[in-house]
C-alpha cells in the first residue's frame, strides 16, 4: 500500500493529465454531436504543458488526435458535417496543427521559467 501512495505523490500530475484525457474521449463516446466538444482536448494539451513541459504536451497532442481519427475511422456517421468530405478533413487538419502548435507553445513557455 505504501508503494501504491508513494507512486501516487510521485507522479500525481501526470495521472492528473492522463484522468482528463481519459474522460475527454469518454465525454465525446457518449456525445452525440462530437465536433462541438472538439475543442475540449485542448484542457489536457494545455495543461500539460503548463505542468509536464514540451515533451508531455507533445504527446498529449498526438494522442488528442489519434482519438479523433480513431472516431472518425470507425465511426464515421456521428461526425456528420455540413460541409463536403473535403473541408471536414481540412478543419480537423487545421485543429490537429493548432493543437499541435498550442502543445509546443505551451510546453516552451513552461520550460523558459
Amino acid at each position: 500500500m505504501f508503494n501504491f501512495k508513494e507512486y501516487i505523490y510521485k507522479h500525481f500530475e501526470q495521472l492528473l493529465i492522463l484522468f482528463i484525457l481519459f474522460a475527454v474521449v469518454a465525454i465525446n463516446y457518449f456525445i452525440a454531436e462530437k465536433l462541438a466538444l472538439l475543442n475540449l482536448f485542448y484542457l489536457p494539451t494545455l495543461l500539460a504543458g503548463f505542468i509536464l513541459g514540451k515533451k508531455k504536451a507533445l504527446l498529449t497532442s498526438i494522442f488528442s488526435i489519434m482519438a479523433v481519427l480513431f472516431y472518425v475511422v470507425l465511426g464515421n456517421e456521428n461526425f456528420t458535417p455540413s460541409q463536403s468530405k473535403l473541408s471536414f478533413y481540412i478543419m480537423l487538419t487545421s485543429w490537429g496543427s493548432f493543437l499541435i502548435l498550442c502543445s509546443i507553445i505551451d510546453g516552451h513557455l513552461h520550460e523558459e521559467n
